[in-house]
């Protein structure tokens, strides 16, 4: 499934919903992954109106991509329940995320805290595996407070219970997003086993996409950050030579509020804040624009201020 996919985006909580999917995929995105979703509410059979539609409302005319769902929790019956509800959505992976560090997750024992229970984390993944007939991956840090020694074990053994694909995070869950990437650890696991790997951490160019292939052998690399505040990114392999200025990246944000107006009506303009400044980032004197879309709750005031910031010097 993963052969011919050399890069993807990273599943992020709060962002990479539906409409922000539908733009990787626009800009060359082969496969993407949903935030991911609780196991408690598919457990108890209350899943959002919204997650129905996240799971079942992507554009599949030209299916040129494929899709996974990321579930996180602690319990193997809850994780196992939730991948057979998810099954029946025309998804094609599911992601087992083992790797959010933040405290809410943690607490629940779910998400990087795996990586430190690990039986408890081989037998969830059994659950899961047990559950579906999709295939099933899992999204992963390489240790909780420092290196897990038994890493490449570790690995080798979601393996050998069916694991499909290996998403692996070159930190640990103590270093979240900060510091050097530990790529000879993802070269290890690679060494180790014969399921697709993808590196993830930091990437944030094709250049150094390549510099992480090579040194680790990693079939792929997952891209999170970067894609967040510029999905363009994913045109870099595709070859497609675009001007990134404001007139460009304006037209995206226009793009992306439309879709999600479809889903969110009048709430996405509140929901698009965080992205909305994401993609202003990297230009200078963005500062007024940030301040007009914090105070922006309405689709007319967010579009007039993406205008203004189109036109701004």
């Amino acid at each position: 499934m993963f052969k011919n996919i050399k890069l993807m985006p990273a599943p992020m909580a709060s962002l990479t919903d539906l409409p922000l999917r539908e733009i990787y995929i626009k800009f060359g995105a082969k496969a993407v992954i949903t935030e991911m979703i609780s196991s408690e509410a598919l457990h108890y059979g209350k899943p959002s109106d919204l997650l129905i539609k996240s799971l079942s409302q992507h554009d599949y005319s030209d299916a040129n991509f494929i899709l996974g769902a990321q579930i996180f929790g602690s319990d193997e019956k809850k994780m196992a329940d939730a991948a057979c509800f998810i099954s029946q959505f025309p998804i094609d992976f599911i992601d087992i995320n083992a790797g959010c560090p933040v405290k809410k997750v943690i607490r629940q024992h779910a998400g990087a805290y795996l990586i430190k229970d690990y039986e408890k984390f081989f037998s969830i993944c059994k659950a899961v595996t047990d559950s579906t007939k999709l295939p099933v991956t899992v999204k992963m840090r390489i240790g909780f407070n420092s290196i897990a020694t038994n890493i490449t074990e570790i690995c080798e053994k979601l393996e050998n219970i069916g694991i499909a694909a290996l998403f692996v995070h070159a930190r640990t869950r103590d270093e979240w997003f900060s510091g050097r990437c530990h790529w000879d650890i993802v070269g290890n696991i690679k060494s180790a086993v014969k399921i697709p790997v993808f590196a993830n951490g930091s990437i944030d160019s094709k250049e150094y996409s390549d510099e992480v292939i090579d040194s680790t052998s990693a079939d792929g690399v997952m891209i999170g950050r970067a894609a967040a505040h510029s999905p363009w990114i994913f045109s870099s392999w595709q070859k497609e030579a675009f001007v990134i200025d404001r007139s460009f990246v304006s037209d995206v944000m226009i793009e992306h509020l439309r879709k999600a107006e479809s889903i969110y009506q009048e709430y996405a303009a509140v929901k698009l804040r965080k992205q909305l400044m994401l993609y202003s980032r990297r230009f200078p004197n963005s500062k007024r624009f940030k301040i007009s879309i914090c105070n922006s709750s309405t689709i007319k005031e967010t579009l007039e201020a993406i205008k203004r910031w189109k036109n701004a010097a």
